[in-house]
This record gives C-alpha cells, structure tokens and sequence, in this order.
C-alpha cells in the first residue's frame, strides 16, 4: 500500500469508511493472507496483504501505558500463584503507609448528592483505640483532604496514606454534615 490509496474492498468486503476499515483489518485472521482492491491515481489494483499479528489489547495502548504496563509486570514476583491466600498476599505486598484504623468507600453519585458534596471517601467504620478514633473520626464522615492532598476519590485517598509515615502527625480534613473539621491524627505502623 502506498500513501494516497483509497481501499475500496477488504478481503472480500466493500470499505465504507475509515472506521470500517479499521475494524476489517483488527477483525481479520492474523498473519494470513487477504487481497485488498485499492484505486490508485486513477487505476483499480488488486493487492496482496498480510495483517499482522499482533496483540489486540497491545494496540489499544499508547506507548506510555504500555511502558508502565512492562514496568508493572517487572513488579510482580516470579513465583506469583493466582491459587493463594489473603494472608499469604498480606504477608507478600510490601507495607506501605501507617494504619488510620478506618474503612472508607468510595462516593458515588446518590450518596454524594445525599451528602450535598462532590468529593471525599465515606469513613463506613472506625476501629476504637485506632488512630482515626483518638484523633475524632467518626463513621459517616467524609474524609475530603488527607496529609495535605486533596482526597477526591478511594485512589487520592491510599495514594495520601501510602505516603504517610507512621508515628507522624497529620491534617485531615473531614465533612461531618455541613460542617468542615480539620483534625490531627498519628498513623500507627502497619502489621
């Protein structure tokens, strides 16, 4: 193929547009051979091709996402079993951050609406004697700034405990009704 061709057919196939095309040549068997009738200049050729094949999920990447992929598959351990247990996956991640003693959940649109905000986690449960306790956090309260980030979702919220340090002080900042609560709390090591 060269550059200027307009593909009228695709194995067998008249092209409807661009998108059709696309979708022709993602659709074709790999590394077998098809003939494509092109109009090139003001002449109908018949040409010979080979798609080939690759991956389909690969090209949906873009070169970044697929270097962090490659980066993310260097990560994993060699002796990764899908076959294990929550403990042995507990004891295998690398403890990241202090523990808040607290489970959180994400907003989502209802509960955001019925709570009047846009973003935060909704604190479900405190553990009494953790730290979000001591420190005044209550369930139902909506964590929206931690460790001086803003917490917009679950994701803002593990990146800004897995950069908090235990036996360190910090800001969080909670919506507990209509009312903003700035309060301190010490992170304890993880088990």
């Amino acid at each position: 193929m060269q550059a200027g061709d307009i593909v009228v057919d695709f194995d067998g196939e008249r092209v409807r547009s661009a998108s059709h095309f696309t979708r022709l040549v993602q659709e074709s068997v790999p590394d077998r051979q098809v003939a494509a009738i092109v109009i090139r200049g003001t002449a109908k050729q018949t040409l010979q091709l080979v798609p080939e094949g690759t991956n389909r999920f690969d090209r949906l990447l873009s070169n970044n996402s697929r270097r962090q992929l490659q980066g993310l598959e260097r990560q994993v351990p060699r002796n990764f079993n899908f076959n294990f247990d929550p403990d042995t996956l507990r004891r295998s991640l690398p403890a990241l951050g202090g523990n808040l003693g607290v489970t959180v959940s994400p907003l989502n649109d209802q509960l955001a609406s019925y709570f009047g905000v846009k973003q935060g986690v909704l604190v479900n449960a405190v553990t009494s004697d953790s730290p979000a306790a001591q420190a005044g956090l209550k369930a139902g309260d909506r964590i929206v700034k931690l460790a001086g980030k803003d917490v917009r979702n679950v994701y803002d919220y593990t990146y800004a405990l897995g950069e908090m340090k235990a036996g360190q002080e910090y800001d969080v900042e909670v919506m507990r009704g209509n009312e903003r609560l700035k309060l301190k709390l010490t992170p304890a090591a993880r088990r």
